[in-house]
């Protein structure tokens, strides 16, 4: 007979449900509660993943490891759920370190934890003591770096993308952006380091467009306009949609000193957006780019030039 359900003739009041049999159901009671806060988004692959660590972990408390993935599913839940993963996370992480406190993983873990609870100054010093003596972590100093960003210490972030893209093997376009950003912003009068960071990313990763684009606007603020047009060119030979290049292609064009050629540009990027079907020119940011085109070209800047035929 199954004890979970009431034999033949005994009272209702006295059923429960099979789940309240199994191993530690009254944590995949908490957590579906603490979940389902979050709305529709919490029944997904990762609730599915964070119950089931709940049941092992009810049955084999010390297993770190099962431990430490539910404290990175939880964090990511809290991203978007609230509070509560936030505090299960740390728990599962600090659970952790109380029996192991030099480990690494739940050393980051709970410094994530911290950064996205917005304690950035207790997360740096969590990271300092990680990254103390030989412990070369790239992934501590990379989440050192964004700190640093956030609290306004630019230089010392510099410093920590550079440790970050020496140690890791393959690294991430946007850690070369952060970088740059962050050199800007620790000396936004001086270009050239962010210039060169962004060129060492491109040989490193390949022509890789996010880099290409700050690398054109960093060119054409340093007046190197040559450089710029050039990454504009090449950009723009990658995209089947030609019109948005050829207008700010003319853009350069103009702040180069070149009038008649910034004039030729923007009749190309017109006659590119007439030649679109009619479905997507009723888009409107092809209108508002045709306007746009419009208004530069009927402006005082240099003799009319002829707008190639549509058919060409």
């Amino acid at each position: 007979m199954n004890p979970a359900r009431p034999a033949a003739g005994q009272g209702r009041g006295k059923w429960h449900p099979s789940w309240a049999a199994s191993p530690g159901w009254w944590l995949r009671v908490w957590l579906a509660l603490c979940l389902g806060c979050a709305g529709l988004i919490a029944h997904g692959p990762e609730h599915e993943q964070i119950v089931l660590l709940s049941e092992q972990l009810a049955r084999r408390p010390d297993d770190l490891a099962a431990r430490l993935r539910r404290g990175e599913l939880l964090r990511d839940h809290a991203r978007v759920g609230g509070s509560n993963e936030l505090a299960a996370a740390r728990e599962d992480f600090a659970r952790v370190l109380r029996k192991f406190p030099r480990h690494i993983p739940a050393q980051l873990g709970l410094a994530r934890v911290e950064a996205d609870a917005g304690e950035w100054t207790n997360a740096l010093l969590r990271l300092d003591r990680v990254l103390a003596g030989s412990n070369n972590v790239a992934a501590a100093h990379l989440l050192r770096a964004q700190l640093l960003v956030k609290c306004t210490r630019p230089a010392e972030a510099v410093a920590a993308f550079d440790a970050t893209l020496r140690l890791q093997n393959e690294p991430r376009p946007e850690t070369f952006l952060a970088r740059a950003r962050a050199q800007l912003l620790a000396d936004p009068t001086n270009l050239a380091p962010a210039r060169a960071g962004l060129e060492a990313g491109l040989e490193r990763l390949g022509p890789v467009p996010g880099l290409q684009l700050l690398a054109l606007d960093l060119a054409a603020r340093a007046g190197d306009f040559s450089n710029a047009l050039h990454r504009l060119d090449r950009l723009a030979a990658e995209s089947e949609r030609p019109e948005t290049w050829l207008n700010r292609r003319g853009d350069l064009l103009l702040r180069s000193g070149d009038s008649v050629a910034a004039r030729q540009a923007w009749a190309d990027a017109l006659a590119a957006c007439e030649r679109l079907p009619e479905r997507v020119r009723a888009s409107g940011g092809v209108r508002e780019l045709e306007t746009e085109l419009k208004t530069k070209l009927a402006g005082p800047l240099a003799p009319p030039v002829s707008t190639p035929d549509p058919a060409r």
